[in-house]
């Protein structure tokens, strides 16, 4: 009779809130398919959101509040210049 392997156990994830945070609208797109695809960044909004995502060495997920936006944030999560923000959730995974 053939030998059956032991189903492996699966290692069980968890989604962990890890901030919130004021996204300038602009931002959005380059934070969900990266900063190449994102056309008319200059060199200086390259380097903010590089800066802002190495906080999430493994990766992040997003989850945009569009009804929560502000029209002029003077302290916006990425960038120098007051704009107009979107509320985000940014989620890991977090093994246990």
């Amino acid at each position: 009779m053939p030998s059956r392997a032991e189903p492996s156990t699966p290692t069980a994830t968890m989604i962990r809130l890890v901030d919130t945070c004021d996204i300038p609208d602009w931002v959005i797109y380059a934070l969900e398919y990266g900063v190449n695809e994102a056309s008319g960044l200059t060199a200086e909004d390259i380097e903010a959101i590089e800066e802002f995502t190495a906080q999430f060495p493994n990766g992040y997920m997003m989850d945009i509040k569009w009804d929560d936006a502000n029209e002029f944030d003077r302290y916006p999560s990425i960038g120098k210049l007051p704009c107009k923000t979107i509320k985000v959730d940014f989620y890991t995974d977090s093994k246990d």
